[in-house]
């Protein structure tokens, strides 16, 4: 007498083993993927409301590119009104966390006043602390702040 139910106990495990390594990769592309991208999808669809949806929360967790982008939502009036005075909170908080960008920008703001007092030598601040990474518009900026004298050339 044989056992008919091996071969329905093979395909079962062949059937769990399947589901299992499906999941795997399921599981192992979300990690992969950064939740950033979505949101640059959508901004080069120029959906800025899906934009903001998703790096909103993102900048909230406190990821610097999402509160660089933020703030430049903010800055250019991307899908809400221009708010300087809040793309100016969003880029001191990626630029405290040694973003460049938000960095070059915040000194932008300082330089302009723009959501935040006119203030040259704060402005050189996050143009020194950007061009220290290599980000050459800071340098180009520090460079004339110092030709125009604005600052003293360091």
């Amino acid at each position: 007498m044989t056992d008919s139910s091996a071969p329905n106990k093979i395909n079962r495990y062949k059937v769990i083993a399947a589901i299992l390594a499906v999941a795997a990769l399921i599981g192992f592309r979300a990690i992969a993927i950064d939740p950033h991208d979505k949101g640059d999808v959508a901004y080069l669809a120029e959906n800025y409301t899906e934009v903001y949806k998703v790096w909103k929360p993102l900048a909230e967790k406190g990821y610097a590119r999402g509160q660089y982008d933020v703030g430049l939502l903010y800055a250019n009036g991307y899908g809400m009104p221009q708010d300087n005075v809040t793309a100016a909170y969003w880029y001191r908080k990626s630029a405290e966390q040694g973003n460049s960008d938000a960095q070059r920008n915040l000194g932008l703001m300082y330089a302009k006043g723009e959501g935040v007092g006119k203030n040259y030598g704060r402005a050189s601040e996050w143009f020194k602390k950007a061009a220290e990474q290599g980000n050459a518009e800071a340098q180009k900026y520090l460079d004339e702040m110092a030709e125009k004298g604005l600052i003293s050339a360091t």
